[in-house]
């Protein structure tokens, strides 16, 4: 409405609007949005019933016209054989011709995501150039034009990359690991991009999927795409400027380190409590899921258990974490 009234916004104004949301508001956003499309789903249920009903009662209007009597018509139709005939309109195909019934299992907020990720390019995408890589996880990449220069820079994660395989298109961490990321997306690799206009970083735009085929994955749009990328430009601008508020994970920035515990009590078969040897001497939750055998092939124990857990690292037993 600001740009039909011909006002101009200013930087500041546009900033905020395009600033990241907040973890939280973002989630109560969609649990809201969630709440909202079912409503919407049920008043087009009743609007669907209503303009039904109308078109039947248009239909016999029409028909009485044509027998020449349309109370004789109406009085040689029975209440419970209108009702029949109402309840067999209500499920057949044709009652909601706007939504094909292929289409009617996708989920609202699938649909909600999709309606509100607004890229910069089309579905084919546009070239760009792999720069650099910032971590294990994220990088930089750059557009390039029609003479094979470098414009905007982008900002990737790798959860957007996606690979093809003789089954089709699968994101890069279903089938392969983190650590292939650089040698198969390697700087300097040529990529095809969509990506969407971001603020609050040093990058312009965010990319919402990477391909390296001529045609782009057709399911990368998923439901938790745009909560995803919100995260990942929380995470990005936390690691450039440091403020709480976009802490999103409470270990970024920690070290990859193990530190010494001992088990200090089970409260199930399968779940108990380190006590850290060092520093505050802290207290950490642990899960059967996260214990590892000893030895040079080193596998979960939970694939090989052989006894129970209490047992394998009594009380008192030392551990690396």
């Amino acid at each position: 409405s600001v740009w039909q009234q011909g006002e101009r916004a200013s930087e500041r104004v546009m900033d905020a609007l395009l600033a990241p949301a907040y973890p939280d508001d973002l989630e109560k956003y969609f649990k809201l949005s969630e709440d909202l499309s079912f409503g919407l789903d049920d008043l087009r249920d009743q609007k669907r019933i209503h303009n039904n009903t109308e078109k039947r009662r248009s239909s016999q209007r029409s028909s009485s016209k044509e027998i020449g009597d349309t109370e004789t018509h109406k009085r040689n139709v029975s209440p419970k054989a209108r009702y029949e005939a109402f309840e067999t309109c209500k499920i057949t195909p044709d009652f909601v011709p706007h939504f094909p019934l292929e289409h009617m299992e996708v989920s609202r907020r699938s649909n909600f995501a999709l309606c509100n990720i607004t890229e910069e390019y089309s579905d084919r995408g546009v070239r760009a150039v792999v720069d650099k890589y910032l971590s294990k996880h994220t990088g930089q990449l750059s557009l390039i034009n029609s003479n094979n220069k470098k414009t905007q820079q982008v900002l990737f994660h790798v959860n957007q990359v996606w690979m093809v395989h003789a089954f089709g298109h699968s994101q890069f961490l279903e089938t392969h690991t983190l650590k292939e990321l650089e040698s198969l997306l390697e700087v300097g690799k040529e990529v095809t991009l969509n990506a969407r206009r971001i603020s609050g970083c040093n990058y312009p735009l965010q990319a919402t999927a990477i391909w390296t085929t001529k045609d782009p994955p057709p399911n990368y749009k998923t439901s938790d795409l745009l909560a995803d990328l919100s995260l990942r430009l929380n995470d990005q601008i936390y690691s450039q400027t440091g403020e709480a508020k976009f802490l999103t994970n409470p270990l970024a920035g920690a070290p990859d380190c193990t530190v010494s515990a001992k088990v200090q009590e089970y409260f199930s078969q399968e779940m108990g409590f380190l006590q850290l040897d060092s520093g505050d001497r802290g207290v950490v939750l642990f899960h059967i899921n996260q214990v590892w055998t000893e030895g040079s092939r080193r596998v979960l124990y939970n694939t090989v258990q052989d006894m129970m857990l209490d047992k394998y690292l009594p009380i008192g037993s030392s551990v690396m974490a």
